[in-house]
């Protein structure tokens, strides 16, 4: 199904394009095939998305509620582990914060990977404008 969206998508759009005056198709295709291109992709005739998300449940995103069970549960068995003296705690807190970052930052999982303790600091090729006021 989203193959056929995907396909009817780009269909739509290029006959948007070829039909646009700006573009100068539409004088050209009625000199040169004695007509004007249109619009042949309609709400009516392409298909629909039946939900908000039409991926399958076990693809799809996690809703707000479902997202702050989540990150409570991490942050329970991160005060348990520290509460309990466990060196676990350390490495739990580690990926409690990584969850929160990838998710804020909507960040992937290689690019979550990757991240080292230079990237949260300020971009040094920006130059600062604000001034803090006491």
């Amino acid at each position: 199904m989203s193959t056929l969206r995907g396909y009817s998508n780009a269909i739509s759009v290029f006959c948007s394009y070829i039909g646009d005056s700006r573009y100068g198709w539409v004088p050209f295709c009625e000199r040169t095939f004695g007509d004007v291109p249109s619009q042949i992709c309609f709400e009516w005739n392409t298909p629909r998305h039946t939900t908000d998300d039409a991926v399958s449940p076990s693809r799809r995103a996690f809703t707000e509620a479902e997202l702050q069970h989540l990150f409570d549960v991490v942050d329970d068995f991160v005060d348990e582990q520290h509460r309990r003296c466990s060196k676990r705690w350390l490495p739990a807190l580690r990926d409690s914060i990584a969850f929160k970052v990838g998710y804020a930052y909507g960040l992937r999982r290689r690019e979550l990977t990757v991240l080292d303790t230079t990237d949260f600091g300020p971009n040094p090729h920006v130059r600062l404008t604000a001034t803090l006021v006491r």
